[in-house]
Order: C-alpha cells, then structure tokens, then sequence
C-alpha cells in the first residue's frame, strides 16, 4: 500500500483494521520508529537551484544492517524509492539516503518527526499491533537487553537517547502496563589525548510475566536485528516455555 494512498484519511484518528490492511499500517510504524532510531533529515542547496532539497539519511554499524535493509524494503514500498546501500569508507558502516522533497508534507501529516527521543505518533497508540511495530523499531535502533535475576529471571530492556523519553516511557507504561525509569547518565572518555565529555539518558523496563504475552505477540515479530531477537526468543522458552 503506498503511504499516499494511506493518507487520504482525513483524520488519521479514524485509522483502523477494517480501513486499511492492519500489517501495511505496522509497516508505516515500523518505519516511524526507523528513522526516529538512526535517520535524520537533511536539507542543502545545490548550485543554481532556489529551493532546498530534503534527503532523509541513515547510517548504522554492520550489526545493524538488518534494519538498513528493512528502511530500503520500507522505502520501495511506502515511498516507491530504490536507493542503493553503501559501505563508507572508514569503520564498519553502511549507510543509505532517500530524497524526500515531495514527501515532507505526508511526514508532516503521518505525525512522523526525526527528532531525538523517539516519539510514537498519536495514531499508533491507537492500535497494540501499530505500538508493538513501533517499539520493535526502537529496540533495533536504540535498544539492548539483558537477564536480570537469574533465579528468577527477568528481561531487561534498556532504550538510549541523547535526550530523557519521557513520552515514550508514557506510552510503554500504558501499553505493556509496567514500571519504566528513565537514568540521566554522564561519562567522560579521553579519545586521542583529548577529553570527550558525554551525556545521554536510557530508559529502562522489564518484560515479565505480567507483560511478555504482549511482547511475544506484538513487538516480537517485528523485530529485525538477529541478536535481540534470538534473546527475547530464548527468554521467552526458558522463562514460559513458550
């Protein structure tokens, strides 16, 4: 389904399963949390041209090639563009861009923002199946997890930005019904005999027995980076057997 046709709604409010296919609209989440996790919006002028142009640009570590290829499947799908990958010149990284000129307007009425901390637009909290494409994509992104209390185990999902997810941390208190805190963290790093003074927030909730069945079903599936998923997976058999 192409997003313009999506769009067409007046109020995205109305969005639900019998208007549109219920996976194409997790789809157009997936994508909001993509971009909000690793892209940003470009704008430059070119040479004799009077208006400026708009790319919109990601790059990751090869770890996270997956979702690279996932904004490209998005990108045809949605937007009808077919941009190539390519490896950067120095470290381990693989980057992409889109031009997006004729589409700042349906960003703009899709609620999607390239701002940093990701944000779920109003419409996807409307909908478990909409939040947990989203959420997926944020995990990807920006996201790690690890076993906490053995005995007992626990899964722990930390999301960072550089700047405190209080709305996010709304949204999964609401949706997935459970604690989340969010830490204000400061290091500094000595990188080539200078100092490099950091400063960044990381939101913390666990996924337990009071919420798993609505990660498993919900944001699971759409998890694309192998490692995080293979660990919510093997969590999920140890823990429930399921």
């Amino acid at each position: 389904m192409h997003l313009l046709k999506f769009l067409k709604l007046r109020e995205l409010s109305d969005i639900n399963e019998r208007t549109y296919s219920n996976n194409a609209i997790r789809r157009i989440g997936i994508l909001d949390s993509v971009v909000q996790s690793d892209g940003c919006l470009i704008e430059y002028k070119e040479k004799g041209r009077k208006k400026p142009r708009h790319d919109v640009s990601l790059i990751v570590s090869e770890k996270s090639l997956p979702m690279l290829l996932k904004f490209r499947e998005l990108s045809r799908e949605l937007f009808k563009r077919n941009s190539k990958i390519w490896k950067l010149s120095k470290g381990n990284y693989w980057g992409m861009h889109i031009r997006v000129n004729n589409l700042l307007r349906i960003f703009e009425d899709a609620d999607i923002n390239f701002g940093d901390p990701p944000i779920p637009s109003h419409w996807i909290m409307k909908n478990d199946g909409f939040f947990g494409a989203y959420l997926a994509g944020v995990i990807d992104g920006d996201g790690n997890a690890d076993i906490k209390r053995p005995k007992y185990p626990q899964l722990l999902i930390r999301i960072t930005s550089g700047k405190s997810q209080t709305f996010l941390a709304k949204a999964i208190k609401q949706k997935l019904n459970c604690s989340v805190n969010i830490y204000h963290r400061v290091a500094d790093k000595i990188l080539r005999n200078q100092k490099i003074h950091g400063e960044w927030f990381e939101l913390h909730f666990l996924v337990s027995s009071k919420n798993y069945k609505f990660v498993k079903r919900y944001v699971l599936p759409h998890v694309e980076i192998s490692h995080k998923k293979d660990l919510l997976e093997g969590f999920f058999m140890e823990r429930f057997g399921a």
